[in-house]
């Protein structure tokens, strides 16, 4: 069965799941973000995000996890990761 005869399926992905080719949202993972593109380091440490043990971060955590935790405003640090990929 596939999702247009499933009832039960959604045709709108997760809004906690950033789609591969769509923006990122504020629940993507910052392995999302890295895998995307190796380069958006670089964005981050504009923001001065995992460049040191001080400013470190765990893979899994969130986009807004991370931004609050180092005191970035989230829609600044997706506006400038979402610029970089487009």
């Amino acid at each position: 069965m596939n999702a247009s005869n499933n009832p039960n399926a959604s045709n709108n992905p997760s809004p906690a799941i950033a789609r591969k080719d769509g923006p990122f949202t504020s629940a993507s993972t910052m392995a999302e973000v890295l895998r995307r593109d190796a380069s958006l380091r670089m964005v981050l440490m504009r923001f001065h995000i995992g460049g040191c043990s001080h400013c470190g971060f765990d893979q899994n955590d969130s986009i807004e996890r991370v931004a609050t935790d180092n005191g970035v405003p989230v829609a600044e640090l997706l506006g400038a990761l979402n610029a970089s990929v487009r």
